[in-house]
């Protein structure tokens, strides 16, 4: 059977309530508390509600970028057409006119041999 001055013993290995709790709060001392764990939680959130909206003005700014060089690649390759057709419009005319006689002659020659 155990005494009480061997339990007394056996107790007095293990810390008191007291330094439990001190030892506890010198753990808890390391994290922040509530109101700064939220303080903290709420300055993340604007910084990303912040972040966010500079990016969809970038993505604006990128969108209108891209469109005003999509219209400047068109105008010239608008104006380069523009110009081939002026340089190239009457040789164009004249070898389709010369391809539609060569048709109608065709035409007439298969006509003529059929009959």
């Amino acid at each position: 059977m155990i005494t009480r001055d061997e339990l007394r013993e056996e107790l007095a290995r293990y810390p008191t309530r007291e330094e439990l709790r001190a030892t506890l709060r010198q753990e808890l001392a390391r994290y922040p508390t509530r109101e700064e764990f939220l303080q903290g939680l709420a300055a993340v959130r604007e910084e990303g509600a912040q972040a966010s909206a500079e990016l969809r003005r970038y993505m604006e700014i990128l969108y209108e970028n891209h469109q005003q060089a999509l219209r400047t690649v068109l105008d010239t390759l608008g104006g380069r057409f523009d110009l081939l057709e002026a340089r190239l419009g009457g040789r164009l005319d004249d070898h389709e006119r010369r391809l539609t006689g060569a048709e109608h002659r065709l035409t007439r020659l298969e006509h003529e041999q059929k009959h």
